[in-house]
């Protein structure tokens, strides 16, 4: 099941488009797609994603976006495996 979890605009060199990131459950991980134009009326129903998203599920994907985090700060930082053990995260689960 994929749940939606933040909304927002990007501009473009041809206009702006809405996107979404969402948490897909099955796959443990994060994405984003597409949803319209900006111009285009926006709301809180997404075809294809839940409505809602349950108390455990978005703790799951709490725990895969400090996965990603943790892993992009190591990253940064230029660390490595044998130096922080940040660097060894996998993304998911």
């Amino acid at each position: 099941m994929k749940y939606p979890l933040v909304e927002y605009a990007r501009r473009g060199t041809q206009g702006s488009e809405r996107r979404l990131i969402f948490f897909d459950s099955a796959k443990e991980s994060l994405g984003q797609e597409v949803i319209g134009p900006t111009r285009a009326a926006g709301g809180s129903y997404h075809p294809g994603f839940a409505t809602e998203i349950p108390a455990d599920e978005l703790e799951r994907a709490r725990r895969v976006l400090q996965d990603i985090i943790q892993l992009s700060l190591a990253i940064a930082d230029g660390l490595t495996s044998a130096k922080h053990p940040a660097a060894e995260v996998k993304v998911g689960r």
